[in-house]
């Protein structure tokens, strides 16, 4: 009788027609590398959970199952959302908001901006600071330039 739902070691099926020596296995066991001691303790755990290092600090919470809740050095604002969401403080500097979208914070940039396009949402348009060549055009008369920018924070305007 064959046993075909059997799997060896490395998950390949195998039926009793196969040999499995035993000295080979003994040959395997003796080449394997000898056991690491460990120099230092475990982590401390919370019930099951491992936690880290000592120098983990904790709080009392009144969460469910006695979740451990980490001390934080955030810097937080009061904040309506739901479920007391936090909100961190940003050195990110808001000169205005976009109303028409839920009041989306703008951003202070240095682009310098000629003007806005409003066909595609007010798109800003900045002035130009790239060298254009005047050899090479692409289709529809579009200018080709340098793809080197200089600094990162020229592009970085550009990102919403």
């Amino acid at each position: 009788m064959s046993n075909r739902n059997v799997t060896d070691t490395n998950n390949r099926a195998r039926d009793d027609r196969d040999e499995v020596r035993l000295d080979d296995r003994d040959d395997r066991e003796q080449r394997a590398l000898p056991a690491v001691v460990r120099k230092r303790p475990l982590a401390p755990t919370y019930g099951n959970r491992p936690v880290g290092e000592d120098t983990v600090k904790f709080i009392e919470s009144d969460l469910p199952n006695n979740r451990p809740v980490e001390v934080s050095h955030l810097s937080l604002v009061q904040s309506n959302l739901p479920k007391h969401r936090p909100v961190e403080t940003s050195g990110l500097k808001v000169v205005g908001t976009v109303a028409a979208y839920g009041a989306r914070p703008v951003s202070a940039s240095n682009l310098e901006v000629v003007e806005t396009i409003t066909l595609s949402g007010h798109r800003p348009v900045t002035a130009n600071t790239l060298d254009i060549t005047t050899s090479d055009w692409l289709p529809s008369n579009r200018p080709m330039a340098s793809n080197d920018l200089g600094e990162d924070s020229n592009l970085m305007g550009y990102l919403d």
